[in-house]
Order: C-alpha cells, then sequence, then structure tokens
C-alpha cells in the first residue's frame, strides 16, 4: 500500500493500468515512431534572422574590441578576452533577437506561434486528462487548496469529468504525510461525484522529481490520454487547461505544449520585483515568448511544470537513464524537463510553445536567498546536460536548448573573467586605453563596445515597456500610466543593484557544482515570512567583503579600473541590507498601496488565485480545530 487511507467512500487510489516506461539511451538511437515532418518556411526564416544577426552583431563587436586593445600587444591576456567576450556577447544576441522578432510578432502578426496548436472548436473532448502535482515536505494545506481550485475551474467550465488530479506525494517527514492525509479527506468532502482527487505517497523517492512522474506513468499511465505535469506552486484556470487538451487532440503528431508561466502571489519587495519583470520585459515576458515560439517552431521545450504532454509519446520516449558516476555530474538527471522535450523530438513528437495560453501561473522565490538556492539546484542539473549534448538522434535545435541551460549559468562566469581580463589589459598599460598615446582611434572602438553592450542589457526592457505603454489596455492592467512609470523606475533600481550580485551568486553556483559538490534535495520555501536579517547579512557576507576589497584593490591597479567597477562595488557592499529590504513583505504591500511594481494579476486577481487561497483558508481553520479537538477526546 502506497497510504494507509481506508475511510471515505471512494478509494485514494484509481484501478491501475500499467504502461512500460523503458530507459533510453544515449549512445543509439533507432529512430523515431513517425517522422518528423520539416519546419516549415517561416521558421526556417526566422531562425536564419535570429543566428545570423547575432553572430554579425557578436562579430562586430569583437572586432571593435579588438581595436580598442590595439595599443596591447597579442598575448595570453588579450587572446582570452576576446574568446571571453565572442562567446558571452553572442548569447546575449540571440536573447536579444529573440525578443525583437517576438514585438515585431505581436505587432504584425494575428497568430503569436509559428505552428498552429488551436484546430477547430469541437463540443466536448474526447481524451482523459491526468493533472499530477509531485510534491515533498510541501505546505498541505496550500497544495491541496491549489488542487480543489483547480479542480472547481475544471467544474465551471464543464469539463469536470474529462479530469482527474492525482497528488504525488514523495513527503519523508511523517508529521507532514499525516497533515497531507488529513488535508487530502477535507478535500473529498468538498467534491462533487463527478470530480476525482487522488493520493499517493512513494515510501521510496528514487529519483526524485523525474521518478516520480514515471512511476505514476508504469502504474496509471495506460488510463489517460494525456497528462498535466504542475509543480507544487503552480496553478492553471479550468480555461487553460481544456484549451491545452483541446489543442492536444487536435494535432496528433504534437507530444508537448508548454504555456508561458505567469508569477503571482507573492508579497516581499524581491518577489514583486520578479513579478513585474516576468510581465514586462524578463524570460516568459510576451515578447520573449512570441519570439521563442516563432524560431522554436515545433522543436521547443519543456520547462518542467504547466504544460501538457501526450501520455503514450512520453512513456515511449522519456524513459531517462541514470548519468554514469556520482553526482553533481552523475546520478539522476536533475534538469530532466529540457532533456524530455529533446527525447520527444527525436522520436518524432512536436514540441511546441503555446504562448496564446495566459492562465498558466507559478510564483517567485520570496527572497534572495530562496532565488540562490534555486539557481543552485538550476545550475547542477544544467550542468549535467554537457554529458547528454552529444546522445544520438537529437535535432539540432534541441542541442541549443541543452546549451542554452548550460550558458544561464556559465556566462556568469564569462563575463567575470571578461572583466578581470579587461582590468589586466588595463593595469598592463597605465593609461594608455585611456588616452590612446595620442592616438583617438582606441576611445572610439571601445565606446562603441560599452553602449553597444549596455544597450543589449537594456533592450528586453525597452520593448517591453513600450509594448505595454503603447497598449490601452495593458496600461490599464498594469494599473494606469502613473503606475507603470513609477513600477519601472523601482524596477530598474533594483535590478541595478542586484545584478552584480546575482552575477557573483551564478558564478559561484558554477564553481560550487565544478567543485564536485551535490545540491541535495530540499523543499522550497514559498511563503513570504519574514526571514531573519543575520541568515541574509550572513548570507551575504563573502558579497559585502568582495565588494569592500575590489574597492580597495581597484584604484592601485588604475583609475579607470575603479571608476569601471565602483558601481559594482557599491552594489556589493550593499547586498546583505539591501536583500534584508528585499525580503520584507511589509515593504512589498506599501509599494503595492502606492501603485509600484503593479502587474495584471494584482490589478485584477484572476479567479483561480482567489479559489486557492480560500481553500487553503479553510483546510488550515479545519486543521487547527481537529488539533484543537484531539486533547480532549
Amino acid at each position: 500500500m502506497d497510504n494507509g487511507l481506508t475511510r471515505g467512500d471512494r478509494p485514494a487510489l484509481p484501478p491501475e493500468k500499467p504502461t512500460s516506461m523503458l530507459p533510453q539511451t544515449w549512445a543509439a538511437f533507432a529512430g523515431g515512431q513517425q517522422a518528423a515532418r520539416p519546419p516549415e518556411p517561416r521558421v526556417v526564416l526566422v531562425r536564419f534572422a535570429i543566428f545570423a544577426s547575432a553572430t554579425a552583431l557578436a562579430a562586430y563587436l569583437v572586432r571593435e574590441l579588438a581595436l580598442a586593445t590595439a595599443e596591447v600587444e597579442w598575448s595570453g591576456t588579450r587572446i582570452v578576452l576576446l574568446a571571453l567576450f565572442a562567446a558571452s556577447i553572442f548569447w546575449l544576441a540571440v536573447l536579444r533577437a529573440t525578443a525583437v522578432i517576438g514585438m515585431v510578432a505581436l505587432l504584425c502578426w494575428r497568430n503569436r506561434s509559428m505552428v498552429e496548436l488551436t484546430g477547430a472548436p469541437a463540443p466536448q473532448l474526447q481524451g482523459r486528462t491526468a493533472i499530477l502535482m509531485p510534491i515533498f515536505g510541501e505546505s498541505p494545506e496550500r497544495v491541496f487548496g491549489a488542487a480543489l481550485a483547480i479542480l472547481r475551474s475544471l467544474q465551471e467550465e464543464r469539463y469536470g469529468r474529462n479530469f482527474d488530479f492525482f497528488m504525488l506525494s514523495d513527503t519523508t517527514d511523517p508529521a507532514v504525510w499525516a497533515r497531507e492525509e488529513s488535508c487530502f479527506e477535507l478535500a473529498r468532502r468538498l467534491l462533487t461525484s463527478q470530480q476525482c482527487l487522488y493520493y499517493r505517497r512513494r515510501p521510496l523517492n528514487a529519483e526524485k522529481k523525474a521518478g516520480n512522474i514515471a512511476e505514476w506513468c508504469r502504474r496509471w499511465g495506460g488510463a489517460y490520454d494525456y497528462m498535466v505535469v504542475l509543480d507544487a506552486d503552480s496553478l492553471m484556470s479550468g480555461k487553460a487547461l481544456v484549451q491545452l487538451a483541446k489543442a492536444l487532440e487536435h494535432n496528433p503528431d504534437v507530444g508537448l505544449i508548454q504555456p508561458p508561466s505567469i508569477l503571482i502571489n507573492r508579497q516581499t519587495l524581491f518577489g514583486r520585483y520578479q513579478q513585474f519583470a516576468n510581465r514586462v520585459y524578463d524570460y516568459w515576458c510576451p515578447a520573449m515568448t512570441a519570439g521563442m515560439a516563432c524560431w522554436h517552431g515545433d522543436s521547443s521545450s519543456y520547462w518542467g511544470h504547466n504544460a501538457i504532454i501526450r501520455v503514450r509519446a512520453f512513456c515511449d520516449s522519456c524513459g531517462l537513464p541514470r548519468l554514469p558516476g556520482q553526482p553533481p555530474f552523475g546520478g539522476p538527471v536533475q534538469s530532466h524537463d529540457f532533456v524530455e522535450g529533446a527525447l520527444l523530438r527525436r522520436a518524432g513528437w512536436r514540441v511546441c510553445l503555446m504562448p496564446q495560453v495566459e492562465e498558466s501561473y507559478e510564483e517567485a522565490p520570496p527572497t534572495i536567498l530562496d532565488w540562490a538556492v534555486r539557481e543552485r539546484r538550476w545550475c547542477q542539473g544544467n550542468f549535467q546536460h554537457a554529458r547528454i549534448l552529444l546522445a544520438a538522434g537529437l535535432s539540432w535545435v534541441s542541442r541549443v536548448h541543452l546549451v542554452s541551460g548550460i550558458m544561464y549559468m556559465v556566462s556568469a562566469i564569462l563575463w567575470i573573467l571578461s572583466w578581470a581580463a579587461a582590468a589586466a589589459i588595463v593595469f598592463s598599460v597605465g593609461e594608455t586605453l585611456r588616452s590612446c598615446g595620442g592616438a583617438p582611434c582606441a576611445a572610439g572602438p571601445a565606446s562603441i563596445v560599452l553602449v553597444s553592450v549596455l544597450l543589449l542589457l537594456v533592450l528586453p526592457r525597452l520593448i517591453g515597456f513600450s509594448l505595454t505603454f503603447f497598449s490601452r489596455n495593458r496600461r490599464q492592467a498594469f494599473g494606469g500610466v502613473a503606475a507603470l512609470l513609477k513600477g519601472m523606475a523601482l524596477d530598474a533600481a533594483i535590478a541595478a543593484v542586484f545584478s552584480p550580485v546575482r552575477v557573483i551568486l551564478r558564478a559561484g553556483a558554477s564553481l560550487d557544482v565544478l567543485r564536485g559538490r551535490d545540491s541535495g534535495w530540499w523543499p522550497a520555501r514559498r511563503d513570504d515570512r519574514y526571514q531573519a536579517s543575520r541568515n541574509l547579512m550572513r548570507f551575504h557576507a563573502n558579497h559585502m567583503g568582495l565588494g569592500l576589497g575590489l574597492a580597495l584593490v581597484s584604484p592601485l591597479m588604475s583609475p579607470v579600473v575603479f571608476l569601471g567597477l565602483l558601481p559594482v562595488c557599491v552594489c556589493l557592499a550593499a547586498s546583505g541590507p539591501f536583500s534584508v529590504l528585499l525580503a520584507r513583505a511589509d515593504l512589498g504591500l506599501r509599494a503595492r498601496a502606492a501603485g509600484f511594481l503593479l502587474t495584471p494579476e494584482e490589478t485584477h486577481p484572476p479567479p483561480v488565485a482567489v479559489s486557492a487561497d480560500g481553500f487553503r483558508e479553510f483546510l488550515s481553520r479545519e486543521h487547527a480545530k481537529a488539533r484543537q479537538q484531539r486533547p480532549a477526546a
């Protein structure tokens, strides 16, 4: 038995309908179950435009940097500087070209995706969908409240019969899993006869989340056509789930559809900063998702949650073998989502991003410390992708996705090394680069490189702000012109201080993995309770020391180096107090009341999120009542 639930008039689990899910192999691939069709001409054109423009821009800026350092003889330091700069600027240029293409798509094309997914409307879904929420030590009231809200939303869409909800627990703490069972019983009392909520706890947590999903597939996967995988902080409306199920049902060659995720529910200043960025200019913003959909085509990626997957395709092609050796580079595949998306595409299934779905939600880390813990876990998983890059049969676009995950972390090291190499060159020639030795040619190229890099860094903000400001509906959704301007101003101020800290944290996470340290597997902190100031100050002690050390050493190298590093030194030295301020929920709520960093989900809360809060409060009250009555009994 997975759990000891025998109470109630309905079983805790449905009858099993097993299916096979065999581990794949990296060394050989016999071919897909179906032939992958060639990409559409528009997709080919967009891919060429993005990578050609990124290559041209990177080549131009590397040439300008070579001219800017022309006074320095060719040496190992200069070659390293140019090579590191080339790798960093190319990856950055690809991301910025994606945002530009996305902006063009939003302004000029009706369909934001280059792949038509919606199909003709159908009166009723034929397939059955399982909603899976893997949990590990989470707050039971929170996750079961979300499950009830999702099931209610589906009932309101009149598709409750087509969806079953599985709570897949890997919890090891007896006290927490006892609360899970209690919340499960309470939640089932609120369901209609047409709604199915199941709960299963694994006694052995083999292969972490990927193993949790695989175990469900082997035992119950044969009974379902599709599955939607959620994280413990995920929410999706019934409308979004039905839209995804219809899209998959009417496109039999599609194996996975990934909608963008919108960040909600945070109250800390840091969490609200992430929510604002997410809606305006960050990775999941409209311009980026539209641009990714354009060039990914039917070879997109999987982000591990809030996606719908064809169960048969997943079972046939996504069994993950263990990587040889021990963690962090060996063992279970930790960032399994990118790999599973690549394996689906290898088997001939289309993997598509669907920006049209707008009611898919998740939560951001509440503090910089929680953000860093998540980045460390991602870093270990992304570095494992280096061992999968050359797996047989993967499409070149899937390999680009794997490389992008690696570059997400490695780019921080590249930028730091680039600055170090530049500082070494400036130190070696004294004031030569500033005065150009009477030859004004070097100042021009140096200015071009500096201005170009700064423009690339702020370009997503300019695009996101423009798309929002010049759209009446989006302006109103963000609280109006004044609220939008105030939000952009505070966002820019927080980003200016946080950016150097973010680079150091990512570089530190990368070096930590390269040293062979395993990140482990711990429950994420998902509430806005105040993080103790001493914990945050202790966490940032090295960063503050680094900032003060650079401020003392850089003047000895060169005035140019000192002035260039001064903003970085100030941000690092202030990182501790800055992190403490951003961790405060009261400041976040005050900023919200004053109209700063407002998002559409704050001005008009999603019904499914309001419903989830109500169910969570109900379950918490009922659990508290049960605890009070237990001693008396």
